[in-house]
């Protein structure tokens, strides 16, 4: 099973925001619900998120305005945008800038769910990348020898491929 993720959801219409908030603590996920952009700056300055959900029409601003803050103030968060039928183009343009994923209303919030289980499956697997990495580049660097001598390079060479 994924780690469960830590999330900021912005959305101005309450019912939405509510709705949202309560689906996805229910499937274990650590949320965050605000409901302009302002509110959502703070947030994001002040906490690390493993994503952000956001509507495009927003008070003091646009879901992509909150989608390059993100981007500069914490690159590593993924960001979902919530569409209405005129904001499609905006929402595949901030895709083109590296928003995660966009979601067009109305939809089924289990959608935004199963969503979000892809992304903790997802960055669980970068994550033990990066650990099997290190451990490798570890193992590696930890060979025991401690001379440059030519000798005994060739040495450590063949025994690496016997080994092998």
């Amino acid at each position: 099973m994924a780690p469960k993720l830590t999330m900021l959801v912005v959305d101005d219409d309450a019912a939405i925001r509510l709705s949202l908030e309560a689906a996805l603590e229910a499937a274990g996920h650590r949320v965050t619900a605000v409901g302009d952009i302002p509110e959502a700056i703070d947030a994001v300055t002040r906490n690390a998120f493993d994503v952000v959900v956001a509507d495009i029409h927003l008070p003091h601003g646009t879901g992509i305005d909150l989608f390059r803050a993100v981007r500069r103030e914490s690159p590593e968060t993924d960001v979902i945008l919530i569409t209405g039928h005129g904001a499609i183009s905006e929402a595949v343009a901030a895709l083109k800038d590296g928003a995660r994923d966009y979601l067009t209303k109305p939809f089924a919030i289990e959608e935004l769910v199963v969503r979000m289980e892809r992304i903790a499956e997802q960055r669980a697997i970068k994550q033990e990348l990066v650990a099997a990495r290190s451990r490798l580049q570890a193992a590696t660097q930890d060979r025991g020898l401690i001379s440059r001598a030519p000798t005994m390079v060739c040495i450590n060479e063949r025994i690496t491929t016997m080994a092998e």
